[in-house]
């Protein structure tokens, strides 16, 4: 499969394209959601917290392992969506993947593989600091600033759970598509694989 910018197969492009779109959907409906519940309950926000919207944006992190896959969904789930939102998790979930990788390459020498367990805590953190980030968005709506200080922190500590069950949502689709024979890197990658993995030919047999 054709190389593209950055190492990018074109299989990893159409994935950050795909789970952008996704992304794009899901943002619709959480804000969606979020106005509906603003006049009861803003402390749940818009984008809601019950909508894993960002959950597509850390899927495109650990399993196109490039630098900017993030961005790139999320940029493509701004052009599709509404607001920058997507942008904004796309940018916290980027950054906490290279620091984290960059940790990890540094210790062992290199990065763990695609749907390993080391970069559930990476996808669970960044869920949390997504999270957090939406959390700070809603000091922006005034209903929100006129909630008791109780509810306030409730909206905090939802989005820290929610974080933590979306992240670990992301690392389990992305194991189960791993399960399902996916490969992001596509058939010229397993072909690499296979090369380095196969006995040499003047080997004893």
């Amino acid at each position: 499969m054709r190389q593209a910018f950055l190492g990018y197969t074109t299989r990893s492009l159409l994935v950050c394209v795909v789970l952008g779109a996704f992304t794009a959907a899901v943002l619709h409906l959480a804000r969606f959601i979020g106005m509906l519940l603003l006049a009861v309950a803003p402390w749940l926000g818009s984008p809601s917290a019950l909508i894993p919207w960002f959950a597509f944006i850390i899927v495109a992190a650990l399993l196109v392992q490039r630098p900017g896959a993030a961005v790139l969904t999320a940029l493509i789930g701004t052009v599709a969506g509404v607001g920058a939102m997507s942008l904004m998790a796309g940018v916290v979930v980027e950054a906490v993947f290279l620091v984290g990788r960059a940790v990890r390459r540094r210790r062992r020498g290199a990065i763990a593989p695609v749907g390993d367990r080391a970069e559930l805590w990476l996808a669970v953190t960044a869920g949390i600091l997504t999270g957090g980030m939406s959390y700070a968005t809603l000091f922006t709506i005034q209903e929100f600033l006129a909630l008791p200080a109780g509810l306030i922190v409730l909206g905090l500590v939802v989005r820290i759970v929610a974080g933590i069950l979306y992240g670990w949502l992301a690392f389990a689709v992305v194991r189960g598509l791993l399960r399902a024979g996916f490969d992001p890197g596509g058939p010229r990658r397993a072909r690499r694989l296979e090369s380095t993995t196969s006995p040499s030919a003047g080997s004893p047999r």
